[in-house]
This record gives C-alpha cells, structure tokens and sequence, in this order.
C-alpha cells in the first residue's frame, strides 16, 4: 500500500500567545486511479496522530472535504 500525504499543516504564532495550528485536507475519492493502491485507514490514522501531537501546542483548524464521498 502507498501512504499519500493527503494533507498540509500551517503553524500560525502570535507573540505572548499559544500557536494555532491549520490542516488542509484532501484525501482522494474511490474514482482515483490510485486510490485501490492507498491504505484508507492508515491516512485517518496519521492525520489522527498529528493532530494529537499539535492540540498541546495550541488550537487546531482541520479544513478540507477529507473525502466527503465514502
């Protein structure tokens, strides 16, 4: 199975403030001809992950239709 980074993080600091961290997502849909190659699970389970590891840095905005289709 191929692991496509299926999303980018943009750090967003104020001075004497907490971060705020911004995650686009896009996570190909089933019409993709790449997308029987992709672990579906484990892309859910990254973006899981880093978004456990910046929540104790500061706010999270997660935005993108994250494959609104399946």
């Amino acid at each position: 199975m191929m692991n496509i980074l299926c999303y980018t993080w943009l750090k967003i600091a104020k001075p004497n403030d907490m971060s705020t961290s911004v995650v686009g997502c896009y996570i190909p849909h089933q019409d993709f001809d790449f997308f029987c190659c992709l672990d579906k699970h484990q892309m859910f389970a990254n973006l899981e992950d880093h978004i456990t590891y910046f929540i104790h840095k500061g706010g999270i905005i997660v935005f993108g239709d994250i494959n609104a289709h399946t």
